[in-house]
């Protein structure tokens, strides 16, 4: 009996041992696939938005005291081009002058010699096309007021827009 004992025995050890040699644990694992669309953008930063020339004497202008405004690409990708356009000088009284009593340039002027005048249609500004990311340019501007101009305070508003 007591080789029945041992051989019942060694039968379930060995049942014992198989069992223990199938019993692994189990894992599984799967992926997730991620996507984030960054789109190319181009952002205008002005150094100011606001310009004051001061008062101006009818029937003279700005001469070569240019304000200055530096336009930055604040976005992540090239302009593909940048432009300009602006609105009739207005005191809010009804008296107006005309947009393009204005001039801008890309280099410091001369009222009375250069600059482009400014118009209500937006106009290419040709330091604006390709401009890298992070990069800038400066654009000055100045001013010339009619002999018979209403005296008032005047505002104008000036946008500047990057295409990219």
């Amino acid at each position: 009996m007591d080789a029945k004992i041992i051989a019942a025995f060694v039968i379930l050890l060995a049942a014992g041992i198989a069992f223990v040699g199938i019993a692994k644990a189990y894992t599984d694992s799967d992926t997730i696939t991620a996507t984030v669309t960054v789109p190319a953008i181009c952002t205008v930063n002005l150094s100011t938005n606001t310009i004051n020339f001061n008062s101006v004497t009818p029937g003279t202008d700005t001469g070569s005291t240019n304000q200055q405004v530096t336009v930055t690409n604040g976005g992540n990708t090239p302009t593909t081009n940048t432009t300009i356009k602006g609105t009739n000088w207005d005191d809010g009284a009804g008296h107006t002058m005309a947009v393009g009593q204005t001039k801008w340039s890309t280099s410091s002027f001369d009222y009375s010699t250069s600059g482009t005048p400014l118009t209500t249609t937006d106009t290419a500004i040709p330091a604006g096309a390709s401009l890298a990311a992070g990069s800038s340019f400066t654009l000055y501007f100045g001013v010339g007021v009619p002999n018979a101009q209403y005296p008032a305070t005047y505002t104008q508003t000036i946008t500047i827009t990057m295409n990219c």
